[in-house]
């Protein structure tokens, strides 16, 4: 086998490979709630789910967030969030956004988080 298609597939591979080994670890690293770009990312999963659903929800602030480095980077956020109907009561819902470098994010899950 030539040394050039060796190398391209040594290029093609490894990547591949760290990307498995990242999810298999679980690979996630906590972030601080108090993260700006954590915050950031929590509020626009509040604008994107709102944009979809009747039951429109107001920020409170972010419980818990962790990314993991896969294709992009993938937050998994814990965020407090009031019924704009019901302002007084605050409940947790747990979302997934996707950050790439150049696209638009995208909210991947968004539910009511189990106690």
């Amino acid at each position: 086998m030539h040394p050039q298609y060796i190398f391209a597939v040594l290029v093609l591979l490894v990547p591949l490979v760290v990307i498995v080994s990242v999810a298999a670890e679980g690979g996630w690293i906590p972030l601080s709630p108090s993260d700006p770009r954590a915050i950031t990312v929590a509020q626009f999963a509040i604008t994107e789910y709102n944009k979809n659903t009747t039951q429109k929800l107001v920020y409170q602030s972010l419980v818990s967030a962790e990314i993991a480095q896969i294709l992009g980077t993938l937050y998994h956020l814990t965020i407090a969030a009031k019924n704009e109907t019901s302002p007084t009561s605050v409940a947790n819902y747990e979302a997934g956004v996707l950050v790439r470098h150049g696209q638009d994010p995208k909210l991947t899950a968004f539910h009511i988080a189990k106690c």
